[in-house]
């Protein structure tokens, strides 16, 4: 059972690591998935910061550009400066990052050429700006300004960022579903990673647990087969001892009997001496024919015979021949035929006549008051065949419900060693009977309640004997 258990165990370990290594490399492979979506989604994020940067720089420069020009106060143009070499450096890094996207290339150059139209203009703007500086309000300056020059080219560079930005917005939001999508698998690939372990550990505990039951089955299986045996060799043990003492009483009464015999003159005492020693020969010869049937039964070499014969007609043979016994014990013996009148069946008369009187001595033996009644009838019938039950019922002291469970076993008695002494027997006349009607393809049971009385009974089926027409039998009669 363990061997089996750990071979499962083992079938199910190699399956968890083949499942498990598959379900790391799936892991492995989805987490760099993962790793390079979230690079992609920052690289976008990145972009579209460089082109809000370099506008933000471009404009910076317009409004230092214009402040200078309208007052002419050289604090604008720090500012100026600053922004001037930022909004290279932010384009430059625009140009690095979208190398793999060729329609953002192709607006790289433009952005690169209206961003230097504008810085030139504002250029061209503060240079003649200087040259009038020491003019407090310059009316040219601001028509400068106010001219569509630098308002078209800062149109256009808004035009080309914004493209640049919703190509790199397109590739965020597949770049942001892929990582979605990722997460999900990731999460799945976890909950299947995690649902298979409690699936096996779940089949493991059960696993577990029908072993140990089938187990404890085991033992106690085992446990039971080991109490038998030792009740088996219980019962043999007082079977031998009570072999012992009914072999040993009829053989002691026909020794001292033919002591008696050897000493004696009367003829009355002979006869009736020798009617002690036919009486225990005739006890010892049933006892040693109970021990040779059995032995018989349980080697497998048991064979019956088939035979005419009236069953009312054997009822009364049985009852014939109990009828001493009972009326030594002042009891009534009833025979009771429940079947048609002269009807002949075919079977094993004399194993059927052996139960019958094995039942029938049983009864009268535990019966102190009333009677025993032998009955027969017909429970089924067909035009070959019937099945009879016999009954021997009565009145004695019964049988309790515990001492059922062990009444047909061979060596068993109802009241072990105290019933062998009061009432005699070896505890192997109800165990010969019942395999007897078993052979027969029928059965037997018992019907009893402590201290009321008991019915036994057998079934067995039997063919129904061929009755010779009138012509034959008027042709048998003329002959003779």
């Amino acid at each position: 059972m363990q061997v089996a258990f750990r071979r499962k165990q083992r079938k199910l370990s190699v399956l968890l690591s083949v499942f498990s290594v598959g379900i790391v490399a799936v892991s492995i492979y989805l987490f760099a998935q993962f790793q390079s979506a979230t690079w992609w989604v920052s690289h976008s994020l990145e972009v579209l910061h460089q082109g809000a940067q370099s506008l933000v720089c471009l404009m910076d420069c317009e409004t230092a550009y214009r402040g200078y020009l309208i007052t002419g106060r050289d604090e604008y143009l720090a500012p100026y400066e600053k922004c001037y070499g930022e909004v290279e450096s932010h384009i430059d890094k625009i140009a690095a990052l979208t190398a793999d996207n060729p329609r953002q290339q192709a607006l790289v150059p433009e952005l690169r050429k209206l961003a230097s139209d504008k810085i030139k203009f504002s250029q061209h703007v503060i240079e003649v700006r200087k040259a009038n500086k020491a003019t407090r309000f310059w009316k040219a300056g601001t028509l400068l300004v106010n001219i569509d020059t630098g308002k078209e080219l800062m149109d256009k560079y808004r035009n080309a960022i914004a493209k640049i930005d919703a190509e790199e917005e397109r590739l965020l939001e597949e770049r942001q579903h892929r990582v979605r999508l990722l997460s999900i698998l990731a999460l799945g690939t976890i909950f299947l990673f995690c649902g298979a372990i409690s699936v096996s550990a779940y089949w493991i505990m059960r696993t577990a647990e029908k072993f140990a039951k089938a187990e404890l089955d085991s033992f106690e299986t085992i446990t039971k087969a080991r109490d038998q045996a030792i009740q088996s060799n219980l019962l043999k043990s007082q079977f031998v001892a009570n072999v012992s003492h009914e072999i040993r009483t009829p053989l002691s009464g026909m020794l001292g009997v033919c002591e008696l015999l050897a000493v004696s003159d009367t003829a009355s005492d002979t006869r009736d001496l020798a009617s002690i020693v036919l009486d225990s020969g005739r006890k010892l010869m049933k006892l040693i024919n109970d021990l040779l049937d059995f032995s018989k039964m349980e080697s497998g070499k048991f064979t019956l015979l088939e035979e005419d014969f009236s069953v009312e007609l054997l009822l009364h043979d049985v009852a014939n021949v109990m009828r001493p016994l009972a009326e030594s014990r002042k009891l009534s013996l009833s025979v009771d035929w429940n079947g048609p009148a002269d009807s002949s069946f075919v079977g094993d008369s004399y194993r059927i006549r052996q139960v019958l009187l094995n039942l029938v001595n049983n009864a009268i033996k535990f019966t102190k008051d009333g009677g025993v009644t032998v009955s027969a009838g017909v429970i089924k019938q067909s035009d070959v065949a019937a099945e009879i039950r016999f009954e021997v019922k009565d009145t004695g002291i019964g049988i309790s419900s515990e001492q059922m469970n062990q009444l047909f076993e061979p060596y068993a008695q109802m009241d072990g060693s105290l019933t062998a002494k009061v009432y005699g027997g070896t505890g192997l006349g109800l165990s010969i009977s019942k395999k007897l009607a078993e052979l027969m393809h029928g059965s037997m049971g018992c019907e009893s309640e402590k201290g009321k009385g008991s019915t036994f009974w057998f079934v067995v089926p039997l063919k129904i004997a061929e009755v010779p027409d009138g012509n034959e039998s008027l042709q048998l009669e003329q002959e003779f």
